[in-house]
């Protein structure tokens, strides 16, 4: 069976830099972990025309609509996550505080 591997930081649906990394780092880590993340920092590059096509082979819950208002950074929605999922690999990206 395959590790396990949370990833937390910008969403890699949307536009940021860090963003689209972790979407190639993560598509290529495929092979190797089942994945599932915590996207912070959603931002797609025109609210008019948002992504097309954001789906991923994978589980991505976002902070600030499965999270708590108030948990934009999705803090506390880690430390729901953590406890059930047993990551074998915590993957951080970016400036996530």
């Amino acid at each position: 069976m395959k590790p396990t591997l949370l990833y937390y930081g910008d969403d890699p649906n949307g536009a940021t830099g860090y963003a689209r990394q972790a979407r190639h780092v993560l598509l290529r880590m495929m092979p190797y972990f089942r994945i599932a993340g915590i996207g912070i920092n959603r931002a797609d590059e025109s609210p008019e025309q948002p992504f097309e096509d954001d789906r991923l082979p994978f589980k991505m819950y976002r902070a600030d609509i499965e999270g708590k208002k108030h948990d934009r950074e999705g803090r506390e929605l880690i430390q729901q996550i953590v406890p059930r999922m047993k990551p074998d690999v915590l993957f951080v990206v970016g400036d996530v505080w």
